[in-house]
């Protein structure tokens, strides 16, 4: 498991889980794949970016 400020990142057997804390919520993304696919990341990323940025 690798934790960064905001974002929590775990990769298992059969898939992977993202977590990101903005100040209101905390967004979690859930990856079936076996391999470690960077676009549902970068949506989830794209997602708490413009959150924070918009104050939530």
């Amino acid at each position: 498991m690798v934790q960064i400020t905001r974002s929590i990142y775990a990769k298992g057997e059969t898939g992977n889980v993202d977590s990101i804390k903005t100040t209101q919520a905390i967004l979690i993304g859930i990856d079936n794949a076996s391999d470690r696919s960077e676009a549902p990341l970068k949506g989830l990323e794209s997602l708490a970016s413009y959150l924070i940025d918009t104050g939530y």
